[in-house]
C-alpha cells in the first residue's frame, strides 16, 4: 500500500485543522506510520503543480529531461545534524527561489522575514518532533 493511502486510511478521518499538535502526534504515534503525511498536501507532483493543466511536468532541465523529485525529511537529508526551527535566527536572505514558481508566496515571506518576531508568530509548532507534525498559520487573499 502506498504512504498516501496509508495516511488517507490513518488521517482521514481526523480534524487535524482543529486539533492541537500533541494530538496530532499521539494520532501517528497510535498509527502504522512513522510519521504525519498532510493530506492537503501529500508528497506527490500534485502538491508543487497543477498535474491536470499540463501535460508534462514543469519540473525539466533545459535538455528537456525531467528532474526525477524525491520528498524527503530535514532528517533524511541531514541524518546526523541536530534539526531546529529557527536555527541561527530568521533573516529575509534565508529564503531561496527553487524551480516550482512560487515567487509570490517567496517574496511574502522574505519581506515577513524583515521582522522575525512576525515569522516566530506563524509558527505553532516551534519545535522538532519525531512524528513530523508542524502547524502554521498562512494567510492567502484574507483567509487564514
Amino acid at each position: 500500500m502506498r504512504l498516501i493511502d496509508q495516511a488517507e486510511d490513518e488521517f482521514s478521518q481526523l480534524p487535524v485543522e482543529v486539533m492541537p499538535v500533541d494530538e496530532i502526534i499521539s494520532a501517528v504515534q497510535g498509527s502504522n506510520l512513522d510519521h504525519f503525511i498532510d493530506l492537503d498536501f501529500p508528497p506527490c507532483s500534485s502538491s508543487i503543480y497543477d498535474t491536470n493543466r499540463l501535460d508534462k511536468s514543469p519540473l525539466v532541465w533545459e535538455s528537456g529531461e525531467e528532474i526525477n523529485v524525491k520528498w524527503r525529511r530535514a532528517q533524511e537529508i541531514w541524518p546526523s545534524s541536530t534539526i531546529s526551527v529557527f536555527e541561527n535566527g530568521i533573516d529575509p536572505n534565508d529564503v531561496q527561489q527553487g524551480m516550482l514558481g512560487n515567487c509570490w508566496f517567496l517574496a511574502a515571506v522574505a519581506s515577513v522575514a524583515e521582522n522575525p518576531k512576525l515569522i516566530e508568530r506563524l509558527f505553532i509548532t516551534k519545535e522538532v518532533n519525531d512524528e513530523g507534525v508542524y502547524k502554521i498559520r498562512i494567510c492567502k487573499s484574507g483567509q487564514w
